[in-house]
């Protein structure tokens, strides 16, 4: 088992969440998503559910972790992209 660093990327999106783990050399080594419900607002706008993407971020970090417990103590940063609207 490895004890390298990891990093761990995180985009949060109109769509969804993402999030990847890449090793110290910027390969991949495991990723996840989760969708989000699109909610059409009465002017046509779309909005998002504030809880459905924390707990869809959450999750997606989760998922992560369970694929190997081991990567929870080796991520040694995170990078985030988010919404701008």
């Amino acid at each position: 088992m490895s004890t390298a660093p990891l990093v761990l990327g995180i985009d949060q999106s109109t769509q969804g969440t993402k999030a990847l783990l890449l090793d110290e050399h910027g390969q991949l080594i495991a990723k996840c998503s989760r969708p989000h419900r699109q909610i059409i607002n009465d002017k046509g706008y779309v909005e998002h559910d504030l809880n459905e993407i924390y707990h869809n971020v959450c999750g997606v970090v989760a998922d992560l972790v369970g694929q190997d417990p081991s990567y929870a103590s080796r991520i040694a940063c995170v990078g985030l992209s988010v919404q701008v609207e």
